[in-house]
C-alpha cells in the first residue's frame, strides 16, 4: 500500500489523528468522507464498521447514513428494539438494509467466551465449574457471561472460591446485577457505591476512573491520594515485570495499591 494511504498515529498523543468534532454536521460530512476515501483507496479490502446499542442513544436520526455505500464497506448498526429497525430501513432508500436476528449463545459459544475473558487475566475454571457457569437460566447473554467472570475475578482474583462464587450467581442478569451492587456496597461502603453509581448513570458519555475519582473527590467521599481500592494505571504491571526497570521504580510500583475496583462500577446498569 503506498505510504500516504497508511493512517499514522503520534505515539505523543493519540488524541491528534482524528479529534472528534463538536458539530454534527461536521461528524456527519467527516463520516462520509472516509466512507469514500476506503472506497477510492482501499477498495479491495473488507471493512466492517459497527455501532452497537444504538437504541441507547437519545434522539437517534439516522440521516447521516451514506446515499452510497462502497462494495468494500458493511455497516452493523445493533439494536433490541423493532423501532430502531424501522427507522434505520425508512431513513435510506438507496441503501439495502438486511435485518438479522442474533439469538442467545448456544453451549459452545458460552464456553468459548468465558475462557477468553479468563485467559486475557491468565485465568481459567474447572470443567465442573464451568458447567454450572453456562447452564444458568441468562447465560445466553454476552452480557450476563461477561459481568458473570469479571465479577469472579473482581471479588476473587485468584479464583480459590470460584466453585460458591459460581454457584450463588442468580441466574438472571437482572439479580446478578442486584447481587455484585450489594457485594460492592459492602466491599467500598453504601454511601460511596451510591455516589459513584449515580454520577455513572447520569453521563452520558460515560467516566474514566480519574474522572469520578475526581468527583467523588468534590464530595469529600475520597480523597485521591489515599484512594485504597483503585484500578492498576496502564502499564504498571509491564513496569514492575520488566527486566530493566530499576529497582528503586519497581519498588515504587509495588507500593502501589493494586486491588480492583468491583467491575459493577463500570457496567452499565439498565
Amino acid at each position: 500500500e503506498p505510504s500516504e494511504h497508511k493512517v499514522l498515529v503520534p505515539p505523543q498523543d493519540s488524541t491528534k489523528l482524528t479529534p472528534i468534532p463538536n458539530e454534527f454536521n461536521v461528524l456527519r460530512l467527516q463520516f462520509l468522507t472516509l466512507c469514500l476515501n476506503i472506497g477510492r483507496f482501499l477498495p479491495h479490502k473488507k471493512i466492517v464498521i459497527l455501532f452497537d446499542q444504538v437504541n441507547e442513544v437519545k434522539r437517534m436520526r439516522f440521516d447521516w447514513l451514506p446515499t452510497i455505500l462502497p462494495k468494500s464497506i458493511r455497516l452493523v448498526l445493533a439494536t433490541n428494539t423493532e423501532s430502531v429497525i424501522q427507522k434505520i430501513q425508512a431513513s435510506t432508500r438507496t441503501l439495502t438494509v438486511q435485518a438479522l436476528e442474533v439469538g442467545p449463545l448456544d453451549m459452545i459459544a458460552r464456553k468459548e467466551m468465558v475462557n477468553h475473558l479468563l485467559r486475557h487475566r491468565s485465568k481459567s475454571v474447572g470443567m465442573t465449574q464451568m458447567g454450572v457457569l453456562v447452564q444458568k437460566t441468562e447465560a445466553g447473554s454476552p452480557d450476563f457471561v461477561k459481568l458473570a467472570v469479571e465479577s469472579l475475578i473482581a471479588f476473587d482474583k485468584h479464583l480459590r472460591t470460584a466453585s460458591n462464587f459460581i454457584s450463588a450467581f442468580s441466574p438472571s442478569l437482572d439479580g446478578l446485577v442486584n447481587q455484585l451492587v450489594d457485594r460492592t456496597e459492602e466491599y467500598c461502603g453504601v454511601t460511596l457505591t451510591r455516589e459513584a453509581l449515580s454520577l455513572i448513570s447520569t453521563s452520558m458519555y460515560g467516566l474514566t476512573e480519574v474522572e469520578l475519582l475526581t468527583l467523588l473527590a468534590r464530595t469529600a467521599l475520597t480523597d485521591l491520594g489515599t484512594v485504597k481500592h483503585r484500578l492498576p494505571e496502564e502499564g504498571a504491571q509491564t513496569t514492575v515485570t520488566h527486566p530493566q526497570t530499576p529497582t528503586a521504580d519497581r519498588a515504587e510500583k509495588l507500593a502501589l495499591p493494586s486491588a480492583f475496583l468491583p467491575y459493577t462500577l463500570w457496567a452499565p446498569l439498565k
